[in-house]
């Protein structure tokens, strides 16, 4: 549960308050926080998503003050979950996005059902932009939301991650003023919200793929008529885009106020507000599409008969016409397949007397459920007292077994059970002792199967090997190092000597790749080098010697075949040549006799071609070029003449 909170509105501080659950009983006990959001901005409009690291949430802030509030721009904020699940201290990350693009708002952090994402996975942000709001087309934005807790405060990023161009949409709905939709004959109407998206922002790992599903409200006919656009994104590997995405709106009802979700089988569950401007007042209702849908249905459609789960009987009178903030669509996590929909609605007129809806739904065969897929792709990597697992997940899983064996094929012994991501790392071995593990998937049906079996033997570390094809490449002022890395080596020593055999002095030490570039030489000297590898156990020894005698480089060579020819325009001449062996640009000069003197024209010319401008008709100009890079100008080009017309 949360609620910001503002106990001297419009002056700060600004609170947000976080009541996390003790256990799966909701009239039990709770761990409650109070975070300090900002001195001066007032976090509006929260939105939460859970994500296995952290509570995310997106705000809409505005700069407050005794002069009333303007728009701050979109905050983005992650708490400490796992300090918070236990009650300890939890700390929090915030990210003010207004300096970086203030005109983003409404953003939506993404919010987890059934297996949890790939390990380190960041948590997705999602805006949608109208090209009419200053942006270059209709788009989904997304970002990453990184968390290090390690060292929050400097190792945590909020990035932009891609642009994703939509299908054109409308989203101006009565001018975005908040009496718009209508409430059955009555003449009171309230806030369509159009101009941002909808809760939630569902996210599911399939294993081969991950989605997100979200919706926002939009103009269908151009004439303030409600209906819903949603999609589906899809990363199989290669990033995100959209599988698919379309409006639902059939007949001339308006619907909007939508919450989107997709279970554990890949169908999808719409629900939202609908309603008429006769006789029809505010109801709550669903739709969806099956993943079986896929085979009979164009992709973009949600061809579910239309579910009415309450009609309402009133309607809202209150000045403010805001029909709410948001609903919420959720999956069942016992078995991964059942919907839940929460929606307002009223039974009787009033101002706000308004009555929540909490229906369950079920598009298909939801059964008693199936057992998970068994784990796939188990690997183990053996360290000092330990071997780390990783493998992938299974859909459908709530969480997995770990088990092993001191010989191939079992018998297993449980190591861990209820592990809810998809790596563990077994800290009760002993070095030198080979063991054997598999994983199990688990949900509320059954266990499933094992996966693959994989082995390591843990042992204590050595010292790494002499790195070795080390190799020396002589510059302008500097040499460049490369290597092949030595197996166990955290980091590598660079030494050098001016005699072959050393001895060798230190050039570099705690260089973190293979390749290294020493730019404290002389030119005409030449260096000796070898290269040692380091770990927490020792250093190598050398590597194989190599040598370079770094020097200045030459200037260019002199450019070839320069051409003048009169034109294109009145007064100017065009130039071509070939260019000079080792030029990083060229200069042009010219004369009005032949051998010169010559005045120079132009400099920093990169390409090999030139027009020469404001000359005076009729007149004889001679021109030659020369090239030029770091170490100077070469020598000039052969001369060409012609005269400007």
């Amino acid at each position: 549960m949360s609620q910001f909170a503002l106990p001297r509105f419009p002056r700060g501080p600004f609170y947000q308050c976080i009541a996390v659950s003790q256990g799966p009983d909701p009239t039990g006990s709770w761990h409650r926080y109070e975070f300090t959001m900002s001195q001066t901005k007032l976090n509006d409009y929260p939105k939460f998503g859970v994500w296995p690291d952290g509570y995310y949430m997106a705000i809409n802030q505005f700069s407050c003050s005794i002069f009333g509030c303007s728009w701050g721009g979109q905050g983005v904020v992650a708490f400490e979950r796992d300090a918070m699940l236990n009650g300890a201290p939890a700390r929090m990350v915030y990210f003010d996005l207004y300096s970086v693009n203030a005109n983003l708002g409404g953003m939506l952090p993404s919010d987890l059902d059934g297996p949890p994402p790939p390990l380190g996975a960041p948590n997705y942000f999602v805006e949608v932009d109208d090209s009419t709001w200053g942006f270059p087309r209709d788009q989904l934005q997304i970002w990453e939301f990184h968390v290090d807790w390690s060292n929050p405060a400097n190792l945590s990023t909020f990035n932009h991650n891609l642009d994703l161009a939509t299908a054109g949409f409308n989203p101006d709905l009565c001018g975005y003023a908040r009496n718009c939709i209508p409430q059955g004959n009555s003449a009171y109407k309230v806030d369509a919200i159009s101009d941002r998206l909808m809760y939630r922002l569902q996210y599911r790992n399939f294993g081969d793929y991950q989605t997100l599903v979200t919706n926002h409200t939009v103009d269908v006919n151009g004439a303030d008529r409600a209906g819903i656009r949603w999609y589906e994104l899809r990363n199989s590997g290669g990033g995100w885009s959209i599988r698919q995405q379309g409006t639902y709106s059939p007949g001339t009802d308006h619907r909007w106020m939508g919450s989107i979700a997709m279970n554990g089988q890949g169908d999808i569950a719409l629900g939202y507000s609908r309603t008429n401007a006769s006789p029809l007042y505010p109801s709550v209702y669903a739709t969806g599409r099956l993943a079986s849908d896929d085979a009979t249905t164009p992709l973009g459609q949600l061809p579910q008969p239309e579910l009415m789960i309450v009609n309402g009987s009133g309607y809202q009178t209150h000045s403010a016409a805001r029909w709410g903030d948001y609903s919420q669509m959720t999956v069942d996590p016992l078995d991964d397949c059942t919907f839940w929909y929460t929606q307002e609605y009223y039974q009787t007129t009033g101002s706000a007397p308004w009555q929540t809806r909490i229906a369950s739904i079920q598009l298909g065969d939801c059964g008693p459920g199936t057992p998970p897929a068994a784990p796939t792709l188990l690997t183990a990597t053996p360290g000092d007292g330990e071997v780390s697992l990783s493998w992938t997940g299974s859909a459908g899983a709530d969480t997995y077994n770990v088990k092993r064996a001191t010989a191939s094929g079992g018998p297993y012994a449980a190591v861990s059970t209820g592990v809810a991501t998809t790596s563990y790392t077994d800290t009760t071995v002993t070095n030198g002792t080979t063991y054997y593990y598999v994983v199990t998937a688990v949900n509320s049906v059954d266990e499933s199967a094992n996966s693959n079996e994989t082995s390591a033997t843990p042992a204590a570390p050595i010292a790494p090997e002499g790195p070795t094809h080390l190799t020396a490449t002589p510059g302008d002022g500097q040499v460049s190092l490369s290597w092949t890395g030595s197996v166990g080596a955290d980091t590598y020593n660079v030494k050098r000597s001016t005699i072959s055999g050393g001895s060798y002095s230190s050039v570099s030490t705690g260089v973190a790749t293979t390749s290294y570039t020493d730019t404290t030489v002389t030119n005409g000297t030449t260096y000796y080098y070898v290269v040692t590898a380091v770990n927490s156990v020792d250093e190598s020894a050398n590597s194989n010697e190599a040598s370079a005698t770094p020097a200045a480089s030459p200037v260019p060579a002199t450019p070839s075949n320069l051409v003048a020819t009169g034109g294109p325009g009145k007064k100017q001449i065009k130039l071509s040549w070939n260019a000079a062996q080792g030029a990083t640009s060229h200069n042009i000069y010219r004369g009005t006799a032949s051998g010169g003197p010559y005045v120079l024209t132009a400099t920093g010319v990169s390409s090999t071609n030139y027009t020469n401008t404001g000359l005076s008709s009729g007149t004889t100009y001679y021109y030659v070029v020369t090239g030029v890079n770091s170490s100077g100008e070469g020598p000039a080009s052969n001369e060409a003449t012609a005269t400007a017309r």
